[in-house]
């Protein structure tokens, strides 16, 4: 379990820019925040998460409120370790196991 982020840390690293606000438009309810914190947590370390144990709760929730997401949205989605997560743990391509993800067919 990662540890709970100062709010300066937050703030520094888990704030969301305008152009990363566009990018999380098209998504819906839990997976806002999920992909938010993924992104952010890419740029700040240079790498994805592997669990949702590395993503710090508190700077989910910070992401979460960023764009309008109620906690209880956050609560309902379980990450591949089994904790309560906003992570969607299909990004990039890849699993969180780290096997290739079949691709969506596009409509």
């Amino acid at each position: 379990m990662a540890r709970p982020l100062e709010l300066d840390e937050m703030v520094d690293h888990f704030t969301l820019g305008p152009d990363e606000l566009k990018l999380l438009h098209g998504k819906a309810g839990a997976t806002r925040p999920g992909f938010g914190a993924i992104l952010k947590f890419l740029i700040w370390s240079g790498r994805f998460p592997v669990t949702a144990g590395e993503l710090p709760d508190n700077a989910i929730g910070y992401v979460a409120r960023q764009v309008d997401v109620p906690a209880a949205d956050i609560d309902s989605t379980t990450g591949p370790d089994g904790r309560s997560s906003a992570v969607g743990w299909r990004f990039a391509g890849r699993s969180a196991s780290g096997s290739a993800a079949s691709p969506r067919p596009r409509s």
